[in-house]
């Protein structure tokens, strides 16, 4: 991502469509990494959020934090049969 604008309003590239603006939910695809902004940020598996912004995010594979201090936190399922 390269900018959080408005309230949970995001932007950045995402190498196929050349970029994308004001968005507040984004759905990937298998292999698919998100990077965040180089701002403190938390991550969990359906959000990602920093200054006050929060873009809700489904099927992105890996997350990359930016250079300030990110905090992710992850929810273990398990499976029983």
């Amino acid at each position: 991502m390269a900018t959080a604008g408005a309230t949970n309003e995001f932007s950045g590239t995402d190498g196929v469509t050349g970029g994308f603006s004001e968005i507040s939910n984004l759905t990937g695809a298998a292999g698919d990494t998100l990077s965040g902004l180089n701002a403190v940020s938390t991550w969990t598996q359906t959000s990602y959020a920093t200054g006050g912004n929060t873009l809700t995010i489904a099927g992105i594979d890996k997350f990359q934090g930016g250079s300030d201090v990110d905090t992710f936190t992850s929810r273990v399922v398990r499976w029983q049969a």
